[in-house]
């Protein structure tokens, strides 16, 4: 059941998981749509760059509560996500130059199930039935949607 647009909080988790739907489904779209006129390295340094246009403007957003702090290990576990990213998309323009966006897209989109299951191996979140049915049921799609032409 869906809930209805008045009854949504715009601070919300709902809001903020909505608007990065939508803004992952134009990233995929742009990719593909960008793929056949810029190589996949081409494309992966010019999204960097736009990513790190975003730097002065989040440093500025949030200055009163972010300092960097080099001190503790948690700020390069913090450049590690980036990393993580950075290498995720560089796999994902590839993906993108050789495949259809509405394969590569909606695999890679099933990257939760990574992050599931190492929450519930080292964050003791908890897995249930339905989530790990769930997973089946992505797993199943990646094995239809690869071997599907």
């Amino acid at each position: 059941m869906l809930p209805q647009l008045s009854k949504i909080n715009f601070m919300s988790w709902l809001f903020f998981s909505l608007v990065c739907l939508l803004l992952y489904g134009l990233w995929g779209f742009f990719s593909k749509f960008l793929s056949p006129e810029l190589n996949a390295p081409s494309l992966l340094i010019y999204s960097l760059m736009g990513s790190a246009l975003g730097i002065p403007i989040y440093i500025l957003t949030y200055r009163n509560s972010f300092s960097f702090q080099w001190q503790n290990g948690w700020t390069y576990l913090a450049i590690l996500v980036g990393v993580f990213a950075s290498a995720g998309a560089f796999f994902f323009f590839n993906a993108i130059a050789q495949g259809e966006a509405s394969k590569v897209v909606v695999i890679t989109s099933l990257y939760p199930i990574v992050t599931t299951i190492l929450a519930f191996i080292f964050l003791n979140e908890a897995i249930s039935l339905s989530k790990i049915f769930g997973i089946v049921l992505c797993l199943t799609g990646i094995v239809i949607l690869s071997s599907s032409k």
